[in-house]
């Protein structure tokens, strides 16, 4: 669609003189100052010869030097008067082109504030990628290069946005429905435990074990909603979660509370020496929730009836925690995704991420502002191995025991 010329446009710039016109008026104008100095020069001899016929030669040779001086004098002036004419001709072509181009620009624009920009978020709204607006709607975009690359660049924008956007919500989706899920399943085994405690018999008795085991079992259905919650705060940006540390805490303490978010925690064996080093306080909660969505991770891709291992190996700029599943290798493809993820040299986008790697996604979250970095590759049991790098800045000496008490 051709849309109308703005009011003031640009009237049509003034040529220039064509060269041939301009090239028979300087020869004509060169013939008019010959002839001009030839009629001065015969005008001086004539007087001269009139008043003394023996100074006729050299009187002659005078008027001819001074006529060829005036002669050579007003020809270059004429020439320098023609080139400034037509330097000032050009200039005023041009600046007629450029307020043309301006006009034009100015339209443009208002056109883009007006029409464009609001049809490319309606195509937007309606779930439409960039690249089918921008090609459904060729009529609607500005014929200005540089404004339509404006709308071009902005269509992209919004769409890249509205991606984000989707993004986010189905992770909270996601979460809410996992959390919904957990919250009923924990209902109903609280109401299947509680019966015994409701008995309207004064003398019965309900003994201490079976207490222990009602509050295990409500403790590991528990335990995986407060992975979720935490996982959902670092994937919306959240700067802190969890309680806040004081003091250092032993690495054995950090791995049994990350062990201790995972329903299925039983599993999971920590063969960890005494570590003389524990985590500063303010990255304990990053420390553990890295971990948690590793052990998590790894409980959930390997066969029920093997074990993970949680191992530790002390390096000279800091410590590694390796995780160690028994579960069918990564396939190339998926292993490649999992590292990219997770390298912190990569940009993180979150509409690149499905919901099975929104563990990892937060894990990356989670430990890059301490300068935790994660990694995978095959394990030696057969499955995968993944290794947290916790580095030695955010290490302080502490007395470790595997006895302690969890953090």
């Amino acid at each position: 669609m051709t849309h109308e010329a703005p009011s003031g446009a640009a009237r049509p710039a003034p040529e220039p003189p064509a060269p041939s016109a301009e090239g028979r008026r300087n020869r004509r104008s060169t013939v008019a100052v010959v002839a001009v100095c030839a009629g001065i020069w015969l005008a001086t001899v004539g007087a001269v010869a009139l008043v003394s016929p023996d100074a006729v030669p050299v009187a002659a040779s005078v008027a001819a030097a001074l006529t060829a001086l005036g002669c050579v004098g007003t020809l270059v002036a004429r020439r320098r008067a023609a080139r400034t004419q037509r330097a000032l001709l050009a200039e005023r072509a041009r600046a007629a082109r450029l307020e043309a181009e301006l006009d034009a620009l100015h339209a443009d624009l208002e056109r883009a504030a007006g029409h464009s920009l609001p049809w490319a978020t309606d195509g937007v709204q309606s779930r439409a990628s960039a690249d089918t607006v921008l090609a459904e709607g060729e009529e609607h975009l500005p014929s200005h290069p540089a404004v339509r690359n404006l709308v071009e660049t902005a269509v992209r924008s919004m769409y890249a946005e509205r991606r984000r956007l989707a993004s986010a919500l189905s992770v909270l989706e996601s979460g809410a429905s996992r959390v919904q899920a957990a919250v009923t399943a924990q209902v109903a085994e609280l109401d299947r435990r509680k019966l015994p405690y409701w008995q309207d018999d004064v003398h019965a008795s309900v003994p201490h074990s079976q207490v222990r085991k009602d509050l295990e079992a409500l403790d590991r259905l528990l335990a995986p909603m407060d992975l979720l919650a935490q996982r959902l705060l670092v994937l919306t940006g959240a700067r802190r979660t969890g309680r806040p540390w004081p003091r250092p805490v032993p690495i054995a303490n950090v791995v049994r509370a990350a062990v201790g978010r995972s329903e299925d925690f039983t599993r999971v064996v920590a063969a960890l020496p005494p570590v003389p080093q524990g985590v500063r306080g303010p990255a304990v909660n990053a420390a553990i929730h890295v971990l948690s969505e590793l052990i998590d991770n790894a409980l959930q891709f390997s066969p029920p009836t093997t074990q993970v291992h949680v191992t530790v190996e002390s390096a000279s700029s800091g410590i590694v925690l390796h995780i160690d599943d028994s579960g069918l290798p990564m396939r190339t493809e998926t292993l490649q995704r999992a590292r990219t993820t997770v390298d912190l040299e990569r940009p993180l986008d979150i509409t690149d991420l499905s919901g099975s790697r929104l563990g990892l996604a937060a894990a990356r979250l989670a430990g890059e502002r301490f300068g935790m970095r994660i990694e995978f590759r095959p394990s030696i049991t057969g499955g995968t191995r993944a290794s947290v790098f916790l580095p030695v800045q955010w290490l302080s000496p502490v007395t470790d025991s595997p006895t302690g008490r969890s953090a």
